[in-house]
């Protein structure tokens, strides 16, 4: 063997290992995102077939005005007394002979009258989220397309992300803390959809271990690692969201999401893209909503 040769490709070796030990020295958690645009193209080719992207106008401006009606009834439920501080009339009980035709819930008191609203709310949001997963996965199936399920421990999203990145949903650590950092360096954008101070609570409870991600954080998902983020939600319109990169540079992945409205993220499965299925229904309302660059959210 030629002991140039030999010497040539140690030196590229050690200079390699000089370069991912500087890396790691910069970043510990430092992971490669794992390339993979055959599958990105199947995946995008997939969705494409099933939808047709729309141009919405003034995303930023609607983004900015729903955020801001979200803080105000947050703001609205915190001022709200505790149940102990309502101050409950005692039940007010009406026999039959001088109820007049009452309505049974005139019979109750307030609070058996909220526990009972509680209980009616809670059945209605359940058969919803029912009525969501069918719709989800009739869209999947449309599609030629399965999920992958993630974790439901408060990190979904995260999880979902991380799933799609590097092939695992074990790094959504690494990835909440790469999308804080990005949403921290960006605070100038971002602080302008929260009042005063209350930016910096946000970020502290993003930081936070099993708090939920929000739209906010896909924005900044999509810019701090260069991706494209594809969301498939089970919501009737607007199902389909694409969170675009700033900049001129192209993304360097696509991901691809799906979103069961509005409590949990799963990752579309990337080895498996099936010849599209005849489904029952046609999923309702094929609107894919593409996000001007720098904001994007359900409408």
């Amino acid at each position: 063997m030629d002991p140039t040769a030999t010497r040539r490709g140690s030196s590229r070796w050690r200079h390699a290992l000089a370069l991912f030990a500087r890396r790691r020295r910069l970043d510990p958690e430092a992971f490669d995102v794992i390339s993979s645009p055959e599958q990105d193209a199947a995946l995008e080719a997939a969705l494409g077939k099933q939808v047709t992207p729309e141009k919405v106008q003034d995303r930023a401006e609607k983004f900015a005005a729903i955020l801001r009606q979200r803080l105000e009834a947050a703001r609205a439920a915190k001022s709200l007394p505790r149940k102990s501080q309502l101050g409950l009339p005692p039940a007010v009980v009406v026999s039959a002979a001088s109820s007049g035709g009452r309505r049974w819930s005139e019979s109750l008191s307030a609070a058996e009258l909220q526990a009972a609203t509680q209980v009616k709310t809670r059945r209605q949001s359940r058969a919803s989220l029912v009525d969501g997963c069918s719709l989800l996965e009739q869209r999947l199936t449309f599609a030629g397309l399965e999920q992958e399920e993630m974790l439901g421990d408060g990190n979904c999203q995260f999880r979902a992300l991380s799933h799609q990145l590097y092939d695992t949903q074990e790094r959504h650590a690494h990835v909440r803390r790469k999308v804080c950092d990005h949403l921290r360096a960006r605070e100038d954008e971002f602080c302008i959809y929260f009042e005063e101070g209350e930016f910096e609570t946000f970020l502290e409870r993003m930081s936070t271990e099993r708090t939920w991600g929000d739209e906010l954080t896909l924005r900044a998902a999509a810019d701090a690692f260069r991706c494209t983020i594809h969301v498939i939600t089970s919501t009737r319109e607007h199902w389909h969201l694409t969170y675009e990169p700033e900049g001129a540079q192209p993304p360097r992945k696509l991901l691809f999401l799906t979103y069961v409205s509005p409590v949990h993220y799963n990752a579309v499965r990337r080895d498996i893209v099936q010849k599209p299925k005849a489904a029952r229904t046609i999923p309702p309302s094929p609107v894919s909503v593409r996000s001007a660059p720098g904001h994007s959210i359900t409408l």
